[in-house]
């Protein structure tokens, strides 16, 4: 998964982060979008209300809407039952498939949305989210968030997201791919020079991960671990964005 207010597009969903730090401005991406996947990370109050409005939300944003998709969710139980009780669930014809995660932050952030899809790293609010979505950012302004939700919907199957083949870890900077690590190897350290400082990446053994970034609420070093395909952390204060694909 930004300030506030000058906030911008985020990384692939998944994932991407939000805090009175993110100031981009503009797009930093090129493309059309990737329709075939579509990511949300959610800062939000930790409540059942404040999760399901922002799934409601995401799913038409996404173009879900009433259409079957198949789910598999992770974290904390009783929150993501609120998230499958958003979707209709059963067996898609259209070979949507859909993933949510909750996780509780170790301390509160400020609350915000983070969109991606499979090309813009990070969507901008102002040109890019529709009225719900921004109407579902303006009521969370100055709100202390104590979960991220991460929800994206995708093609690709379930199966091959957690299995399928060697997985790459792949890091941009400014808009442009500056290196790709095999999840295969030793895990291992680089340094990603950004637009407003250093960030510190992990990745091997199967994992890949922001260390530690110069940017002001260090939110990408909190959301933690991405190891499936389409899984994204981002930095967009530093514009530095790391996503998974199959190798």
């Amino acid at each position: 998964m930004i300030s506030r207010r000058d906030f911008l597009k985020i990384a692939g969903l998944s994932v991407a982060a939000v805090g009175g730090g993110y100031k981009l401005g503009s797009m930093f991406a090129s493309g059309s979008g990737d329709t075939k996947k579509v990511t949300m990370a959610a800062f939000l109050p930790d409540s059942k209300e404040e999760v399901a409005k922002a799934l409601s939300v995401f799913r038409e944003f996404s173009g879900i809407g009433n259409s079957a998709v198949t789910i598999s969710a992770t974290g904390n139980s009783e929150l993501k039952e609120v998230g499958k009780n958003i979707f209709n669930t059963g067996s898609p014809s259209n070979g949507k498939n859909l993933r949510i995660s909750v996780d509780r932050l170790a301390e509160n952030v400020e609350a915000d949305i983070l969109i991606s899809d499979g090309s813009l790293s990070l969507y901008n609010p102002d040109l890019n989210f529709n009225g719900a979505l921004t109407g579902l950012r303006r009521s969370l302004k100055n709100k202390n968030a104590g979960i991220m939700v991460t929800v994206t919907v995708s093609d690709e199957s379930l199966f091959s997201s957690y299995f399928g083949g060697t997985k790459t870890a792949v890091v941009e900077a400014n808009g442009k791919i500056v290196e790709k690590i095999s999840l295969e190897r030793k895990s291992s350290d680089i340094t990603v020079a950004g637009s407003h400082g250093n960030a510190l990446i992990t990745a091997g053994n199967g994992i890949a991960y922001i260390k530690h970034s110069d940017c002001r609420n260090k939110l990408c070093s909190k959301m933690g671990h991405a190891h499936m395909t389409n899984d994204v952390v981002a930095c967009a204060p530093n514009k530095v964005v790391l996503r998974i694909e199959n190798a």
